[in-house]
């Protein structure tokens, strides 16, 4: 096991070396035309993104950027949200797959030639956890005449990375390991840039919220969201304890159980539901779009999730939700600070260990939840759950 641990390490560096050279093969055929073009670069998950969206309803604010054109190239995955809610603050957008570009090297050339094309002027890259491979690469390709990034911390790149990366940057201007809460941390960024911002917490508009239809089968119910899922199965409560909390919650309120998820986590919905079929549940997991999930969430009584892009559209979207939150990354993703977001708890039982970057030392079978998770109980949940809805 701890040979393979080391062959994958080293198997990394070497493919990011071989992307390099790569990188500047392109780089050197491919010419990149100039303009006016001001870009945001944003190549997060979904959740990340939720958390940092609400900065681009003042972009115009930014010395930097007015009179600009602007260009956000951002995930494939977030690009229905980011059309539907920010379209009227760019110019144009470009999405791609991070993944794909980090490991499909006809996939990357293509991507690279795309950007080289673009004409981008001006980068700012506010990511706090840059990926040489990706975003970092991103800026090195893409014949831009100034670059502003921050410090990165090493949650996503090697060291020795980082310092080669911060080289393709003009200017660095916020530190990043700092133990601060990531939306707070965006805040300091784009102040640095001139940019004030009012909110406290992410908001979506819900104006483009109730642009979307929800799903017939929940208009005019009341019903608990449940977002089962998670990136890895450490992060993910168990199954039996989402289906004691559906019942406790639809005995105590009569709020439907609605599992929401991606298609990779159908199979978990499936055994959920299996435990006790009687439960009226409705199983949305895989069926919905992006925008279709903001909008199921919107119209909840309450949310109930593991720590992904669920909480924060919760957040987001003013509802009422709890996370089961491990110590991962603890207080850079959550918990929200309670003075300011009054509508979101979360449940957790700090550790000494917290804020291992998700390499736990307790973790055995890497298929289970990590014990910063797993010892989080039932009782403590509706304990909580009880506070918010009663409050």
């Amino acid at each position: 096991m701890e040979t393979n641990k080391y062959l994958i390490y080293y198997l990394k560096i070497i493919a990011s070396l071989l992307f390099s050279v790569m990188d500047f093969m392109v780089l050197c055929l491919v010419p990149a035309p100039k303009s006016e073009t001001v870009c945001i670069l944003k190549l997060d998950a979904i959740g990340d993104f939720i958390i940092f969206q609400t900065f681009l309803n003042n972009l115009s604010d930014i010395p930097l950027c007015q009179g600009k054109k602007m260009l956000l190239i951002g995930n494939e995955k977030w690009k229905e949200l980011a059309e539907l809610f920010h379209g009227r603050h760019f110019d144009s957008m470009f999405f791609f797959d991070p993944i794909k570009y980090a490991s499909n090297p006809l996939y990357r050339i293509q991507c690279i030639v795309r950007i080289r094309r673009l004409g981008i002027n001006v980068i700012i890259n506010p990511t706090r956890a840059r990926e040489y491979l990706i975003d970092d690469s991103v800026v090195r390709i893409s014949g831009t005449s100034k670059v502003i990034g921050s410090h990165s911390n090493s949650h996503n790149s090697k060291r020795f990375f980082l310092r080669i990366s911060d080289k393709w940057y003009d200017e660095l201007v916020v530190k990043s390991d700092e133990e601060i809460f990531e939306f707070d941390w965006y805040k300091r960024f784009f102040e640095s840039l001139g940019l004030k911002n009012s909110f406290v917490h992410p908001v979506l508009d819900s104006k483009k919220i109730y642009s979307v239809e929800n799903v017939n089968d929940l208009v005019g119910q009341k019903y608990c969201v449940y977002g089962i899922g998670g990136n890895w199965p450490g992060k993910r409560w168990d199954n039996s304890r989402f289906l004691e909390m559906a019942q406790r919650i639809f005995n105590k309120y009569d709020y439907l159980p609605v599992l929401v998820g991606s298609s990779n986590d159908s199979v978990q919905s499936e055994k959920i539901i299996s435990y006790n079929p009687g439960l009226s549940w409705v199983n949305l997991v895989g069926k919905l779009s992006l925008t279709q999930l903001i909008r199921v969430i919107a119209d909840s009584e309450l949310v109930l999730s593991n720590d992904t892009s669920i909480y924060h559209i919760g957040v987001a979207a003013g509802v009422k939700n709890i996370c089961i939150l491990g110590g991962g990354h603890f207080g850079q993703f959550g918990p929200y600070p309670v003075e300011e977001v009054t509508h979101s708890i979360a449940v957790y039982n700090e550790k000494e260990c917290y804020n291992c970057n998700w390499y736990c030392p307790y973790h055995p079978d890497i298929m289970k939840s990590v014990p910063c998770i797993d010892s989080i109980s039932c009782k403590q949940v509706m304990k909580e759950v009880e506070i918010l809805l009663e409050d």
